[in-house]
């Protein structure tokens, strides 16, 4: 489902190396049943990604 949002692989390998790597799946997810837009989906995770 990442790649639904992300396009660039080495910005999805850098997201499936970090800490949080566990969550996005279901983060995005869950995003998306709530309604978010795709673009806000793939800023949040970015958000995540850098800590």
């Amino acid at each position: 489902m990442l790649e639904n949002y992300i396009k660039k692989p080495h910005v999805i390998k850098r997201m499936q190396h970090c800490y949080f790597s566990y969550i996005f799946e279901d983060y995005v997810l869950h995003l998306d049943k709530l309604g978010y837009k795709p673009k806000t989906i793939k800023t949040y995770c970015q958000a995540i990604s850098t800590f």
